[in-house]
């Protein structure tokens, strides 16, 4: 038996760094001996391995990133109520400093409608939205000190912290109601 063998990494479309996901593959076709000499069916051998590797999915990528809202200075993102909207998120997390989980009774399923308010070291608001799922980012105007509250079915919390530098805020809000 001779083969015909394709390696390598498919990275999304616009890539150039390794830290990008990627899809590691092999692709193999196999004949008897002697067979793969001919140059037509060489040809027809690398036009279906060219064929497979534009079937891949790229499943990593193929997710819709989640939809960036303006209030003031500050940009939100929200959601994650299935797997797919949670990838989303996770993919885009690094560009906001302020991230917020919302759990019920431990979950993080089927939370939404979390009333989020962002007030500076002054206490005026200069965010206020409801969330779209568990997950909650905010890019601020500018470090500094912060209050977030969230409210939930009556249930308010709040904390106070310090946004400094290129630290990240990964704050969790457990709620009892549901």
């Amino acid at each position: 038996m001779e083969s015909l063998c394709a390696m390598g990494t498919v990275r999304p479309a616009g890539s150039s760094n390794d830290a990008a996901p990627s899809t590691d593959f092999r692709l193999c076709y196999s004949r008897p001996h002697g067979e793969l000499k001919n140059g037509e069916e060489m040809r027809k051998v690398h036009y279906v391995l060219a064929g497979l590797l534009l079937a891949l999915p790229l499943h990593a990528d193929e997710v819709e990133p989640p939809k960036v809202h303006k209030q003031g200075s500050s940009t939100y993102v929200s959601g994650g109520v299935d797997e797919l909207q949670r990838r989303a998120m996770f993919k885009v997390a690094p560009k906001y400093p302020i991230q917020l989980i919302f759990e019920v009774r431990g979950e993080v399923d089927g939370v939404t409608g979390v009333k989020v308010t962002l007030r500076d070291i002054g206490g005026d608001a200069i965010l206020e939205a409801v969330s779209e799922g568990p997950y909650f980012y905010i890019n601020p105007p500018a470090g500094g000190r912060y209050t977030i509250e969230a409210e939930f079915n009556g249930e308010k919390q709040s904390m106070t912290k310090d946004l400094v530098g290129r630290r990240y805020l990964i704050l969790e809000y457990k709620f009892a109601a549901s």
